[in-house]
């Protein structure tokens, strides 16, 4: 034998993962159809789409500047 050659060891059967023993789970229900849209209404109060109306009072246009 020579000094570079080293003995093995014996090999062992590879675990298997640990998950291995875990069953997937059964669904729960089947999915359901897509459910039918919604009538055309009125817009919702509060529509995002459309700003709400300013409360604030109009700001004065400044004075003219003083001639010199």
């Amino acid at each position: 034998m020579t000094p570079l050659a080293t003995p093995q060891a014996p090999r062992r059967p590879a675990r298997p993962p640990l998950w291995a023993h875990i069953e997937p789970p059964e669904p729960v229900m089947p999915p359901s159809p897509a459910p039918a849209p919604l009538p055309p209404g009125p817009s919702p109060i509060g529509d995002p789409v459309s700003p709400p109306p300013s409360t604030d009072p109009p700001t004065p246009a400044p004075p003219p500047p003083m001639p010199m």
